[in-house]
């Protein structure tokens, strides 16, 4: 019988199963511990090692299908079909008076957070 080592369930957390099996396989997927068209587990392995509800799992499973990372293949698997890349984060930068001293401080700002955040002016 196969085993599922990349997915991390915390049965005692208040995040739902089903969102810990999402966070599980896009963490993996980001971390290239899951790479494009490799095989996820069936619904019914997940299902048995971690006793969960196969309708949990199903879930999880919609959610990826729904964001496009995974694709289904009927009555087969699950297969890897994109790569996640981790959002941008938004900042909102304000100020009360457009001056040439506080142009000065946004562009140092931009220029400290670096490429990582959408800022919004």
């Amino acid at each position: 019988m196969e085993t599922i080592n990349y997915l991390e369930i915390n049965k005692n957390s208040r995040i739902p199963m089903y969102q810990q099996i999402v966070d599980s396989i896009i963490n993996n997927i980001s971390n290239r511990n899951i790479v494009i068209n490799e095989k996820l587990p069936s619904i019914n392995l997940i299902n048995e090692d971690f006793y969960l509800s196969r309708d949990t799992v199903q879930k999880a499973y919609n959610i990826l299908k729904e964001r496009n990372i995974i694709v289904s293949i009927p009555r087969r698997c699950y297969y890897v079909t994109n790569i996640v890349t981790a959002p941008k984060l938004n900042v909102l930068f304000l100020i009360n008076k457009l001056s040439t001293y506080k142009m000065r401080i946004h562009n140092s700002f931009l220029n400290k957070i670096g490429s990582g955040y959408l800022v919004y002016f």
